[in-house]
């Protein structure tokens, strides 16, 4: 089931407040108590967050992509390993930075992640500020250019970490 966690409906730039930057995050987790956690934390840290329980819950809404600047994948995913799911992101064009969590750090499967195009690897037990941190500088160093995400020019807007334009809105 998919739930989205603060900012429905919001456009698909990063919205800034003085020195505050909202990130978008989409988040595959399977762990419905951890998950609601990281939300909790994220949103009370100027993120938004949606959350998807599967990958194939994810894969089936890849057009929230439009609007997110990373992926976190649970390293540990019930019916299809995330690292699996990486590949198939890629091939649908979608190039955010990917983000994995994982609950055992086995330097095998952190190497694993590297090769596969994974921005980062991260321990859960490393705790939310050390993820904060990593998934701001996820969000700030896409392969598009500096920043956070687009740029607008009246009605158009062009979503450089997905390689996508918008005209009023429009895909």
């Amino acid at each position: 089931m998919e739930a989205e966690v603060a900012g429905q409906g919001s456009s698909p730039v990063a919205v800034s407040d003085g020195d505050r930057q909202i990130i978008r995050v989409l988040l595959v987790e399977g762990d419905k108590e951890y998950a609601n956690s990281l939300i909790t934390e994220l949103t009370e840290r100027d993120f938004q967050v949606r959350h998807f329980a599967t990958g194939s819950e994810f894969l089936g809404s890849l057009d929230h992509a439009l609007n997110a600047h990373v992926i976190v994948l649970d390293w540990h995913m019930p019916k299809m390993r995330s690292i699996d799911l990486l590949p198939a992101i890629r091939k649908r064009g979608i190039k955010l930075p990917v983000v994995f969590l994982t609950g055992l750090n086995l330097i095998h499967y952190e190497s694993l992640a590297f090769e596969r195009g994974a921005m980062d690897f991260i321990e859960k037990s490393r705790g939310v500020e050390t993820l904060v941190r990593r998934l701001r500088r996820a969000a700030n160093a896409t392969d598009n250019g500096p920043g956070i995400g687009s740029m607008t020019r009246g009605r158009l807007t062009l979503l450089r970490h997905v390689s996508r334009a918008l005209w009023d809105g429009v895909d």
